[in-house]
């Protein structure tokens, strides 16, 4: 979301189109939080009064998909299928309210924009972790995570946030050094939080844009700014909540093919595939100016 008001996006981007991606993050990260909210509320009140209170679930407009899979954790403290529910839950609950959308559908996914960002592979959640290297005494900030193709398909989706967590709580030094990462950083939504020697939340160019390429193999050429990256709250102002549309998705039984078992992830360091990202931004930029002189 800061990335649209950053000093690369937004030369690839016309400022309507930003605020188009930007609302269709904003709704979904909304809609998502709205539904599993309430769900994390009744187990905290569940814990404290000593019984299960899922059975209103319902009075939250929580689907009937969640419901046998809160009782069977409250029972079993098996918090690996109820994760994996959650994740299925929740990309069924936007499949129809955002990504079938017709409004969003028009405005984001049918855009070449929205295309354009697969082909340059801007599409990837990161998970910054403290990395110890006890042979040479010192730590680093490391990026696991995944680049996610095809956002508009479900099952894609679902199979993201399985491999996410997977990645996070299926390896133990990732789970260990992302704690260590979110204890020693407050989150501000810049990538400045975890990268400062590329990003900065100060714009280092004044507005303007350096007019070369910066990056060589993750590190800045010399004398060349950093990467503006703003905190949300700069970028952004707070958005009107716009209220879902009330139904539940869980209508046949299609969905309990995505329970099966998590297998290990692999491959899961993703900092060189985050700088080519970055660099190709860069070439697209400099191949659009050179096009616009024309």
């Amino acid at each position: 979301m800061t990335d649209l008001k950053g000093d690369l996006l937004p030369h690839l981007l016309e400022k309507e189109k930003r605020e188009h991606f930007f609302l269709f993050l904003e709704t979904s990260n909304a809609y998502i939080f709205q539904n599993a909210y309430p769900q994390l509320l009744l187990y905290k009140e569940s814990l404290r009064v000593g019984r299960s209170l899922f059975h209103l679930l319902p009075v939250f407009h929580v689907s009937a998909f969640m419901l046998p899979f809160w009782e069977e954790f409250w029972e079993s403290r098996d918090s690996s299928l109820l994760t994996l529910a959650l994740i299925i839950n929740e990309q069924h609950y936007i499949e129809k309210r955002i990504v079938q959308h017709p409004e969003f559908k028009q405005i984001v996914f049918n855009t070449l924009e929205f295309t354009a960002q697969s082909i340059l592979q801007l599409t990837q959640v990161l998970l910054p972790y403290q990395e110890t290297k006890r042979w040479l005494r010192s730590s680093s900030i490391a990026l696991a995570g995944i680049t996610v193709q095809r956002f508009t398909r479900l099952a894609d989706r679902i199979e993201a946030g399985r491999k996410l967590y997977s990645i996070l709580f299926g390896i133990s030094s990732i789970h260990e050094g992302c704690r260590i990462f979110a204890l020693q950083h407050r989150h501000t939504g810049s990538r400045a939080d975890y990268w400062p020697t590329l990003f900065s939340k100060q714009d280092e160019t004044q507005g303007g844009y350096y007019g070369k390429e910066r990056l060589i193999k993750c590190q800045l050429k010399h004398g060349a700014p950093r990467f503006y990256s703003p905190e949300l709250t700069v970028a952004w102002q707070d958005e009107q909540w716009r209220e879902p549309e009330r139904f539940d998705w869980f209508v046949d039984l299609s969905p309990l093919i995505y329970l099966e078992p998590l297998s290990l992830a692999s491959d899961v360091d993703i900092t060189t595939d985050f700088c080519n990202a970055l660099n190709r931004v860069e070439l697209a930029i400099l191949a659009k100016q050179q096009w616009n002189k024309k």
